[in-house]
């Protein structure tokens, strides 16, 4: 079983599945979503803004991997 990010457990606790159909309230979902993912990311990135560029775009390349892993 996934991880759940906090925005698909706040949609999962609020909408039904026929409101999920909503062509406005899905894009809003997927916004909602591609901003945590960002957020997520954010942090890492700056939490380990001193290491080398090549251990940068390691974390970064990890962090995708996590995330799709773990979340989607």
């Amino acid at each position: 079983m996934k991880n759940q990010t906090a925005v698909k457990y706040l949609v999962d606790s609020i909408f039904n599945e026929s409101e999920l159909q909503d062509p406005i309230l899905k894009l809003t979902i997927q916004q909602a979503n591609e901003m945590e993912k960002e957020q997520m990311k954010d942090f890492v990135t700056t939490f380990l803004s001193s290491a080398s560029p090549a251990v940068n775009n390691f974390i970064r390349d990890e962090f995708e991997r996590y995330y799709n892993e773990t979340y989607l």
